[in-house]
């Protein structure tokens, strides 16, 4: 039941329903951190407290924690988003892991619950997920010796259902089609099997067992449990008062971590930003808080003013503001598929190389009376160890000005010296480790 097309029957104990969806949020959001990576997927699913009956594959458990996970979860997005993505790369995993006969088996069934979907009156963005769904596995099937033997096989789909291929520049396209060979297979039906969740959400929001669910106070209570979970799964330094447009620079000076700090930086001197490095700074600064209307303030106040000798954009506010605001409410999720972009990770800050301690540019970020200091870091790096070297560099800045600020009251170490330990091993985002500090010091 890979797809999870069709919705499961029965009774389920209250108390072990809990249970289980509160046990595979946690395994979601430990798979969510893994950013992609499938290889880390994989050795998070071998860990021990990973393993348990509501992941093996076509079981009861397994079958009742996704759906009432997904939908108890469907009214806020950035859980659900969060969870579907999760699930998404568990869906690889999973896939990847069965041999042959097991493969054609699910996908057997799947094509099976589809055509069954299709018959049945749902929204027409859920229809044309089936449809392509429905198509390719059906060619699957038909030409399963030869995806077997690893012979040439491809199909072609609408582009817009492929489109992590399609931005990868991994597929080819004609006419509007993205053309989808063996190798490609498990990748994209991962992106189906997410795309078919979201739109099964959507569609289940719309129907009456829906208000049914949510209006059942047992339900109402579980769904408030699992929120306050996932927000604390999410990192509990993560709340904050909204940011204002011109309180971003007294913030950057002693907050941001040094990849934004360098973003920051450069904004400041070139009043530009690449595309790429716009797109990952707006969401750091869309999920420390600030709203749209101040973001919308802060890059008009920018881009107003002539760019700078070394900026790579030449677009100006007063000739592009259509274009401009319009790219600011794609980020936060009003226009075009209206998704609501959470900020990047460090993995993702690291694949875009604006990780100053994956090059020689941590060193800028001390002084020289600061040696000592670095060598440590510089220990950390060497062993590719990026996370755990920006981890001690915030770590030991949070210290100090949890120090400076705590002079008149109480010694640090009596203080904080507990919090500093547990905090630091749950942060993977540059936005956590900007709230970290703010906690240190009393301002979140």
């Amino acid at each position: 039941m890979v797809f999870y097309l069709a919705y499961p029957d029965g009774n389920v104990d209250l108390e072990l329903l809990c249970n289980l969806c509160h046990l595979r949020l946690a395994i979601m959001m430990k798979i969510a951190r893994c950013e992609g990576n499938i290889d880390t997927v994989r050795s998070v699913l071998e860990q021990e407290d990973t393993c348990h009956e509501c992941l093996v594959e076509g079981s009861r458990q397994d079958s009742v924690s996704h759906f009432f996970l997904r939908l108890l979860l469907c009214p806020f997005k950035s859980a659900l988003n969060t969870v579907v993505q999760a699930e998404s790369m568990l869906f690889q995993c999973r896939f990847e892991a069965l041999n042959w006969d097991e493969r054609r088996a699910i996908i057997e069934r799947a094509f099976s619950e589809s055509n069954e979907l299709l018959k049945c009156h749902v929204s027409q963005q859920f229809r044309d997920v089936l449809t392509t769904l429905t198509r390719v596995l059906d060619a699957m099937l038909k030409n399963w010796p030869r995806i077997v033997e690893a012979k040439q096989f491809s199909v072609n789909v609408p582009f817009e259902h492929a489109l992590s291929l399609v931005s990868a520049r991994r597929v080819i396209l004609q006419a509007g089609d993205a053309v989808i060979q063996e190798h490609h297979l498990s990748e994209f039906l991962a992106g189906m099997f997410q795309a078919a969740c979201e739109q099964g959400t959507a569609h289940f929001k719309r129907s009456a067992r829906f208000r049914t669910l949510h209006q059942d106070e047992r339900m109402a209570e579980l769904r408030k449990s699992l929120r306050a979970a996932f927000e604390a799964q999410r990192g509990y330094f993560m709340t904050c008062s909204p940011l204002k447009a011109d309180e971003v620079d007294s913030q950057a000076a002693v907050y941001f971590p040094p990849c934004m700090s360098a973003l920051y930086a450069t904004l400041k001197r070139d009043r530009r930003l690449a595309h790429e490095h716009r797109f990952v700074f707006s969401l750091f600064l869309k999920e420390i808080g600030l709203d749209l209307k101040e973001a919308i303030e802060f890059w008009s106040r920018h881009y107003v003013e002539p760019p700078g000798k070394q900026a790579t954009c030449s677009h100006t506010w007063q000739a592009n503001t259509s274009r401009l605001t319009y790219s600011v409410r794609h980020m936060y999720g009003q226009e075009g598929r209206r998704v609501d972009y959470t900020a990047h990770g460090c993995a993702q800050v690291q694949d875009n190389r604006l990780c100053p301690f994956t090059t020689d540019k941590f060193q800028a970020i001390y002084g020289k009376e600061q040696v000592e200091d670095m060598e440590d870091i510089a220990q950390l790096c060497e062993n590719k160890q990026y996370v755990a070297a920006c981890k001690l560099h915030m770590g030991r800045i949070g210290k100090q000005l949890a120090s400076e600020m705590v002079l008149q009251a109480e010694p640090f170490e009596s203080r904080d010296a507990e919090y500093l330990q547990e905090p630091l091993v749950g942060i993977h985002k540059p936005s956590q480790l900007y709230f970290y500090i703010r906690k240190l010091t009393g301002l979140s």
